[in-house]
């Protein structure tokens, strides 16, 4: 059934609510996986990576295989089993997903990563045992940049390795130490847009920022349980907009900074409810920036979140104007009436999307300098459940949940 949508601009002054923080925590919107070695079942699942469609890869640790999932949690194959062949590992750990689509993994105990297309067929591994150039001690986080590169954080090593598409050896920095640019296990890393390279030097409790040759930029951190202190971070992943999202991973809960290491928001706590974690280590946050997967390693289990609210790339805060308000009705049933206070003059797009990150609705308006504006989504069509708005505008965006019921 195709669904309409009724537009409207209001241009009168109308009192409104506070602007969310753009600070704020994520929703929660699904949890999946228990402890188990059948299929969709997990032991100690260690990280992540999240494809264009929405399906992960769940890199389960004490399993020894790759398992994927659709965007809403259920299971669709797995590959991998305890062993050296290639196809085969011993206690991998990292993750990730090149342009094309192809997984990368951190074969820990085999001292190697390998390579495999989009459905598990094996292409490609490099790595052997040892401190030269190229060898390789425990390899743990794996990232991908936009031309191709592959970096590896070398656990045992001490330093992360740059090698070419194809496994080539390019180039290395870091040593055991506390000092700039040294590691005391290095963890799991990203690589942002512009090619800076994000590492979480576990047990030097902190995270480092580096140029994409390994040049030092930045660190923070330190052991505590304070807002931006760390108990042995286990992931640092960027998203498009620069922020930068820590596995923290004995203080039981995720920590957001922006590129500089700006402290902005946290969540979790120690626990098996929706929310808390419990050890949780890699995590990844999609393409549009907005769903953020957490391994939550002790609850052997999976938790997805999505974003109501996000601020712009270094940790601006949003326009103050930004706001979207309480949905009207919610729950709705037929239609939903999102009315959101501008930021400006720009275009404004609304997404209304489900908690598997599918879009369900779109619409681009022009506020024309108006104060306010609003958008009714037609909801006749939809499935039943929990949906998330969002209103984006000049890099800013604000957002709330809806509850449609039939």
């Amino acid at each position: 059934m195709r669904r309409t949508l009724l537009v409207w601009v209001i241009l009168a002054s109308l009192s409104v609510l506070p602007a969310a923080r753009a600070d704020s925590p994520p929703e929660h919107a699904l949890t999946f996986g228990s402890l188990g070695s059948g299929p969709g079942e997990l032991n100690l699942p260690t990280d992540v990576a999240i494809a264009n469609d929405g399906s992960m890869y769940v890199v389960d640790g004490d399993n020894h295989r790759i398992q994927k999932f659709d965007a809403e949690g259920n299971f669709l194959f797995m590959w991998g089993s305890n062993g050296t062949a290639t196809g085969q590992f011993r206690y991998p750990t990292g993750i990730c997903l090149d342009s094309l689509g192809r997984v990368y993994v951190g074969d820990t105990d085999n001292n190697r990563i390998q390579r495999f297309d989009p459905n598990g067929v094996f292409q490609l591994t490099f790595g052997t045992f040892g401190n030269g150039n190229g060898q390789l001690q425990a390899p743990t986080g794996v990232a991908v940049d936009r031309a191709g590169n592959i970096f590896v954080a070398d656990y045992h090593g001490q330093r992360v390795e740059k090698f070419s598409s194809t496994g080539g050896y390019l180039a290395k920095w870091g040593s055991y130490g506390t000092n700039n640019g040294q590691f005391h296990e290095p963890y799991g890393l990203s690589v942002d847009t512009a090619g800076f390279v994000y590492v979480a030097d576990k047990n030097n409790d902190r995270v480092q920022k580096f140029t994409n040759n390994g040049g030092f930029v930045a660190l923070w951190g330190g052991n505590g349980t304070g807002d931006g202190k760390f108990d042995e971070p286990q992931s640092a992943q960027v998203d498009r907009f620069g922020h930068v999202y820590v596995s923290d991973k004995f203080n039981h809960r995720i920590q957001k900074f922006d590129w500089s290491g700006n402290y902005l928001a946290q969540w979790g706590s120690l626990g098996t409810d929706d929310g808390q974690f419990n050890a949780p280590e890699g995590l990844r946050v999609d393409g549009t920036g907005t769903v953020i997967v957490v391994a939550d390693w002790i609850n052997h289990r999976m938790q997805k979140f999505i974003y109501g609210v996000t601020g712009v790339p270094g940790g601006s805060s949003k326009p103050a104007a930004l706001a979207l308000h309480a949905p009207w009705p919610n729950p709705a049933r037929d239609a939903v009436t999102l009315r959101f206070t501008t930021a400006g003059a720009s275009l404004a797009r609304i997404t209304l999307v489900d908690v598997a990150g599918r879009v369900h609705a779109r619409r681009e308006i022009d506020p024309a300098g108006a104060r306010s504006a609003a958008v009714t989504f037609d909801t006749h069509g939809l499935p039943p459940g929990l949906y998330f708005a969002t209103v984006e505008q000049d890099g800013a965006r604000a957002g709330a949940r809806v509850a449609i019921a039939h």
